[in-house]
């Protein structure tokens, strides 16, 4: 046991020697990538604002269908997938295609569709729709539009719903880049690369250089050694 302890400390001290040697490299890829990682965040990241609107979904007082299609108003979860489902339909992302292009705003579909996603909140009827987008004025009349657009289409699909609007969108907020967590990030990937590295390079390296490394490597008892002559003594 104590042999085990031994062995332990001394490899413990061999990794701080080792990292401690390697120290300016490790310093060096850490500070870059942490560099790399704040310019990138900062100048190349594109900005993200994101607007929302919160719905509630009902059953329509003036129909008295007590059938199970009423259930499916009662879950959350499977409410917003049904709602996003209707939301992320050709019909309602074509609609609100041609209504943003009449405000002078032209987006692809596939862009109106990666830019929202409807969720529940905290698992009940009611349902948010959340628009992510790089520009805040865009963000909010793409929130507007969707909501207004999916609203009716869901009420068709499904003639016992009610669909109302609670909150309305605002202008985006900022969400994005994160320029302080990016950073952080960067900073430990760094320092998980270097550290890695030097510990990749020192267990590829068989190099002999000392009488601890024939032990080591060759299992073979030292006799003796010669030592090195410095030779600019000599001359």
């Amino acid at each position: 046991m104590d042999n085990n302890q031994v062995e332990t400390t001394i490899n413990l001290n061999d990794l701080i020697m080792l990292l401690w040697k390697n120290i300016v490299l490790i310093i060096a890829v850490t500070v870059i990538f942490t560099i790399s990682t704040l310019l990138i965040s900062k100048y190349l990241m594109s900005e993200k604002y994101e607007s929302n609107t919160l719905i509630n979904v009902l059953k329509n007082v003036e129909y008295d269908d007590s059938s199970n299609n009423s259930d499916i108003f009662r879950y959350g979860t499977e409410l917003a997938k049904r709602y996003n489902i209707v939301a992320d339909s050709a019909t309602v992302v074509g609609l609100v295609q041609d209504k943003l292009e009449k405000e002078n705003i032209s987006l692809s579909k596939k862009e109106i569709r990666n830019s929202f996603k409807v969720s529940s909140v905290n698992d009940t009827d009611f349902l948010k729709i959340v628009i992510t987008y790089p520009n805040p004025e865009i963000s909010q009349k793409i929130a507007q539009t969707i909501t207004e657009i999916s609203k009716i289409e869901y009420e068709n699909v499904y003639d016992n719903a009610l669909v109302k609007v609670i909150d309305k969108a605002d202008e985006g907020i900022k969400v994005g880049p994160n320029i302080r967590l990016n950073t952080i990030i960067g900073f430990i990937l760094g320092l998980m690369v270097s550290i890695g590295f030097v510990l990749l390079k020192e267990f590829l390296d068989r190099t002999i250089r000392d009488d601890k490394d024939v032990e080591k490597y060759l299992g073979l008892p030292i006799l003796g050694s010669i030592p090195s002559l410095d030779k600019k003594r000599n001359k």
